[in-house]
């Protein structure tokens, strides 16, 4: 546990999830103003710096290994979240990357945009969730896309209550948010 050493029968817990999503995140951030990503998504119209950063849009590189700790254990820990496959490589590769967070800001989960496949992929093994769901503190009306890359682009347009649905369906914990921060609309 708290030495370093970890035991990989136990699950992660979202404490130490969020962690650990948050080396992640902070290292594609760090990737992307010089990235082939900023290029596409300026080649989009999404050119605003402080959409970047509000929404702490990354690249992965396909190099986050190389600046891991050589023991592996924190590899490990990020292999079994997802963010590297079973054989070892990251899954982000050549994405763009757009954290998905709570509506209180928690990092639930990591979607990345494939710039060759122009796809999206999420963790494995876990809802993808609501990307801009904190908009809903702030807007009673949203604006629902499936896609980041459509949400970014209403945004730049000045309609920054717009959420994108990531999953094929809307679970109870997000009804229950959306009451919960009283939404009146969405569409």
């Amino acid at each position: 546990g708290q030495h370093g050493e970890m035991n990989s029968k136990r699950p992660i817990t979202e404490e130490r999830l969020q962690r650990l999503l948050e080396r992640a995140v902070s290292y594609y951030e760090q990737a992307f103003p010089s990235s082939e990503g900023k290029t596409r998504l300026e080649g989009m119209g999404i050119t605003d710096a402080g959409l970047y950063n509000r929404h702490r849009i990354g690249y992965a590189t396909g190099d986050l290994r190389n600046v891991l700790p050589k023991d592996g254990a924190l590899k490990a820990e990020l292999k079994g979240i997802g963010v590297f496959d079973g054989c070892g490589r990251e899954r982000f590769r050549r994405c763009i990357v757009f954290p998905v967070v709570d509506a209180e800001g928690r990092l639930t989960n990591c979607c990345g945009y494939h710039l060759q496949k122009q796809s999206y992929l999420c963790l494995p093994n876990r809802r993808k969730g609501i990307w801009n769901l904190p908009a809903v503190k702030t807007y009673t009306e949203l604006l629902a896309t499936t896609s980041i890359v459509d949400a970014l682009s209403l945004m730049m347009a000045g309609k920054n209550n717009t959420i994108a649905f990531l999953d094929d369906d809307v679970d109870d914990k997000a009804l229950a948010t959306f009451k919960e921060y009283n939404a009146q609309r969405i569409t």
